[in-house]
């Protein structure tokens, strides 16, 4: 066989789908092998492409009414719900928290070492029994698991409790929880190593009830903590009552 034989025998052939393989033998016939087998080095066509909408799109008729407005004209109008983990020698602990919206107050939370339903009922069940607020209050969350299961929405809608629920990957639509639990990493989580759950778990506890809702300072409150921030809405409501 000639040189030029041995090197005609391989040959590139640019098509519109990028560069394909093809055997050839001495003359320029095409022969058959495994590169022109169906699936293997674009044997193939291309096949057309597919028109995918933006995540922005997809999601945009099904945000719920609070819109990213994470304000209330009074407590127990919205809450704003959501869930973190927290690292411990012994694995994660998972916390769940309900804050009015209003008052920047934690009205509901509950921890466990697992991430089943059962975590979130009992936080809002918390809220709800604390508070027992009037019917049409809305709960906006992400769209977990938790909080889109039946049993969560049953529990809602009996409550008289209104659903809403951010787009899929955004923590812009629940700003307000993932800056509470910011800021609770930030003075207690991760300032040391915690070796067990439950001590962290006390710790957590000491810090929503004894510091961050009674004595903890907001700017957005006037430099109240949500507790006096409460406190001075109901003096007001009741002298213009």
């Amino acid at each position: 066989m000639s040189r030029s034989a041995v090197f005609g025998f391989i040959a590139a052939e640019k098509t519109t789908n990028g560069v394909r393989r093809l055997c050839r033998g001495p003359r320029g016939q095409q022969t058959g092998g495994p590169a022109d087998a169906p699936g293997r080095y674009g044997g193939h066509p291309p096949a057309p492409a597919r028109q995918v909408r933006p995540l922005h799109a997809l999601d945009r008729d099904r945000r719920g009414p609070v819109e990213r407005n994470f304000t209330a004209a009074a407590p127990d109008r919205l809450w704003v719900a959501d869930i973190t983990y927290l690292r411990t020698w012994e694995g994660f602990l998972y916390l769940a928290v309900v804050i009015d919206a209003c008052t920047r107050k934690v009205v509901g939370w509950a921890m466990a070492d697992h991430l089943r339903t059962k975590l979130v009922l009992d936080t809002v069940g918390m809220a709800l029994f604390a508070r027992r607020p009037a019917p049409g209050l809305v709960h906006h969350s992400d769209r977990g698991s938790q909080y889109t299961a039946y049993e969560f929405g049953k529990t809602l809608r009996t409550s008289g409790l209104l659903a809403s629920v951010g787009r899929v990957g955004s923590a812009f639509d629940n700003a307000l929880a993932e800056s509470f639990f910011a800021t609770l990493k930030a003075e207690l989580v991760y300032r040391r190593a915690w070796p067990t759950r439950d001590e962290l778990e006390m710790e957590v506890v000491s810090y929503i009830e004894g510091f961050y809702n009674p004595r903890r300072r907001h700017s957005r409150l006037d430099n109240l903590s949500p507790a006096d921030f409460e406190q001075m809405l109901t003096i007001q409501n009741e002298a213009s009552a």
